[in-house]
């Protein structure tokens, strides 16, 4: 980025506009695995809950098929987010789903959501959580 003729900001300045731009377009999830990993992801708002699927694939690169859920109650029911063509926006803001799912933290932190997923290598997964 640069702001005017040699004015080059820092990586600092660079990675704090990133930050600001993932919250504004992005929904912010806390992927869990039931062996205790998870990780940060960001997830544009308007892309689809088959994209979803698809981009924690890329970044978890499985083996078998994966499952998310959007608790542990429904990780424990087997209702899993279904791979549709729906937008993650709309999909949240439903309002029968939305009970389902609160933020993580509390304003003024960023909102990030969790999401439980099962990646088929712990057959125990359901009873993990909690």
């Amino acid at each position: 980025m640069n702001h005017g003729l040699g004015n080059v900001l820092t990586y600092e300045e660079c990675l704090k506009e990133y930050n600001k731009q993932i919250r504004s377009n992005n929904y912010l999830f806390l992927i869990k695995k039931c062996c205790g990993y998870g990780f940060l992801f960001p997830f544009n708002k308007e892309a689809t809950l088959q994209e979803l699927y698809r981009f924690i694939g890329y970044e978890i690169k499985p083996s078998k098929p994966i499952h998310l859920y959007l608790s542990h109650q429904l990780m424990h029911l087997n209702q899993e987010i279904p791979h549709l063509d729906t937008s993650i926006e709309t999909y949240l803001k439903d309002p029968i789903r939305n009970r389902n799912i609160k933020p993580l933290y509390k304003l003024p932190d960023p909102v990030v959501y969790e999401i439980y997923l099962d990646d088929g290598h712990h057959s125990d997964c359901r009873a993990i959580f909690g």
